[in-house]
């Protein structure tokens, strides 16, 4: 009879497995569609730990630090609030050199005044140069007794008189006749007397104007003067 085959030791056998030709592509499909589904939930997961780690750039990441140490951090800073606020002193500032105020003018050594002096210019000021004139005779109106003693109060006359340069009276005109007309004519005829001493200027005796003012009463008129130019 034969015998059987006789297995050498130590000699494993090999078999050879052979796969269809379909079998790959469907793994290769199975793997595609895994990484497919599985792929947005790991962007998923890795975006939320990204997400919950960024912090909002208008608040500081500054660690909390335990409620103790909070407080007790609060009561050592809490006095120190009530603290006066600390004035900054500025420093002493260096004395400042006065400086030389300028020198008035001299109104007599400017060379206009030099001018008007040598020039022998007099001065414009009319009071300084002109002389008052003054009443050398007076006239008063001869009223009678019986005409004064119809006045009941006090009759005024305003006489205006022209006095020339040598001191008479050129013309004499009403400024107030008052209610009479007979008083009025005496008291022009007394203003026409009258003799002034002509009033200066610059040293020549000018013509003048006078206000005479004449007021007639029971007891008799008194007469008062002005001079009203120059």
């Amino acid at each position: 009879m034969p015998r059987p085959p006789m297995r050498e030791e130590g000699v494993e056998r090999r078999e050879t497995v052979v796969l269809p030709n379909y079998v790959i592509p469907v793994f290769t499909g199975a793997l595609v569609v895994i990484a497919l589904i599985l792929l947005p939930f790991a962007l998923r997961h890795r975006a939320s730990p990204q997400a919950s780690s960024v912090v909002p750039s208008g608040s500081p990441n500054v660690p909390k630090a335990p409620a103790s140490e909070a407080d007790s951090s609060a009561a050592n800073v809490a006095p120190a609030a009530h603290l006066p606020p600390v004035k900054s002193v500025p420093p002493p500032s260096a004395p400042t050199a006065a400086r030389p105020q300028p020198a008035a003018p001299n109104p007599a050594a400017s060379p206009l005044a030099n001018s008007k002096s040598s020039a022998g210019i007099r001065p414009t000021d009319a009071s300084a140069a002109v002389g008052k004139g003054e009443v050398l005779d007076q006239v008063a109106p001869a009223a009678s007794a019986k005409a004064l003693a119809t006045i009941s109060g006090t009759v005024r006359v305003g006489v205006k008189v022209h006095v020339d340069s040598a001191g008479n009276v050129s013309d004499a005109t009403l400024e107030n006749g008052g209610p009479s007309r007979y008083f009025s004519d005496l008291s022009l005829k007394a203003a026409r007397q009258w003799v002034f001493t002509p009033p200066e200027v610059n040293g020549r005796t000018v013509a003048s104007d006078w206000v005479i003012q004449f007021h007639f009463t029971k007891a008799g008129p008194q007469i008062s003067s002005q001079q009203v130019s120059p």
